[in-house]
C-alpha cells in the first residue's frame, strides 16, 4: 500500500497504470474489511492487527500508522498527482476514512499533520517543475479540511508556497 502509489506513477502506459490503479483500490477494500473484523464490539473499526488473547492492551501498530500516513497521502497528494483521482478515501472508503478519524483522535497526532507541506512535496518537486507544471501548491481540499477538522487551517500558508 505504501509503495504502490510509487510503481503505478512510474508506468509507461495507461493501459499498465489503469490496472495498477483498479488493483490499489482493491487493495484498500481488503483494508476496509480487515479493520472492520478486527473491530471491537460496537466499533465500525479496529485496527490492522487483531489483538491477542493475552494481552488487554489493543491499540493502533506501527503498520496502523503507516497505512494512516498513506491514506492521508492518497487524498492530499497522490490522488491527483499520481493519476489515482478515481477514488479518495473521504468519499469512496468509509471505513478507511472511520479509521483516520480514530487516529487523529490520538493526542498529538493530528497536530502533526501539515497538509500544505505534503502537498508541496509532490506538487514542488523537481520532475513537476521541470516539467512546466508551475511552482504551485493546491490549496487544501475544503471537503478534506472539514472531514479531518482542519477548517481553520484550509488556507494556511505552507512554508514552501514561495518557493
Amino acid at each position: 500500500i505504501t509503495q504502490k502509489p510509487y510503481q503505478i506513477f512510474f508506468t509507461k502506459n495507461g493501459k499498465e497504470h489503469d490496472a495498477l490503479v483498479e488493483d490499489y483500490y482493491q487493495e484498500l477494500n481488503k483494508l476496509q474489511t480487515r479493520i472492520q473484523e478486527h473491530a471491537p464490539y460496537g466499533e465500525m473499526v479496529g485496527w490492522l492487527l487483531a489483538p491477542e488473547e493475552s494481552s488487554s492492551f489493543y491499540g493502533p501498530s506501527f503498520a496502523d500508522i503507516m497505512l494512516w500516513i498513506t491514506l492521508v497521502r492518497i487524498d492530499l497528494g497522490y490522488q491527483w498527482r499520481f493519476g489515482m483521482g478515481k477514488c479518495s478515501v473521504r468519499e469512496d472508503f468509509p471505513l478507511l476514512q472511520t479509521f483516520c478519524d480514530k487516529l487523529m483522535q490520538i493526542e498529538g497526532l493530528k497536530e502533526s499533520v501539515l497538509p500544505r507541506d505534503i502537498m508541496a512535496g509532490y506538487f514542488m518537486s523537481r520532475i513537476w517543475t521541470d516539467q512546466g507544471n508551475g511552482r504551485n501548491v493546491p490549496l487544501l481540499p475544503n471537503h478534506w479540511a472539514v472531514k479531518n477538522g482542519f477548517e481553520n487551517r484550509a488556507s494556511d500558508a505552507s512554508p514552501f508556497a514561495s518557493l
